[in-house]
């Protein structure tokens, strides 16, 4: 092989290698923002009528990451109210080509995440004077 050309094949190499590194970074960042479940969500969701175990949790939560970052940025669960995120789900279902169980999964992993957020929050702050 010419120099010429493996100095643009290693060039080629390295911004692929690159490009997919910060992208990785990017998503891994992005990713962060959206909690880990735990069973603290689980006791959650049963104290406000919903049935929801770590295993769902978890997979929503995998499910949000890989289908609401295709379109825009990761969602802010902190944006919407526990009460918001059905009418906020209806509108984003069909443009991501969710099938049921996977609209089924994000509903509840976003409902129960931000919803224990709130709580959380309101606790930490302690009751109003």
């Amino acid at each position: 092989m010419k120099s010429s050309k493996r100095v643009c094949f290693s060039l080629c190499i390295s911004s692929r290698f690159v490009w997919m590194a910060t992208a990785g970074l990017i998503l891994l960042a992005c990713a962060v923002h959206i909690p880990e479940p735990s069973e603290n969500h689980v006791r959650w969701a049963g104290e406000h009528g919903m049935t929801a175990t770590l295993p769902e949790l978890s997979e929503g939560r995998r499910l949000v990451v890989l289908k609401c970052d295709g379109c825009h940025s990761l969602p802010r669960l902190k944006r919407y109210a526990p009460k918001d995120w059905p009418a906020v789900m209806d509108s984003m279902r069909v443009n991501a080509e969710l099938s049921a169980r996977e609209d089924s999964l994000i509903r509840a992993y976003v409902t129960v995440a931000s919803g224990w957020w709130r709580d959380s929050l309101a606790a930490l702050r302690g009751p109003l004077p």
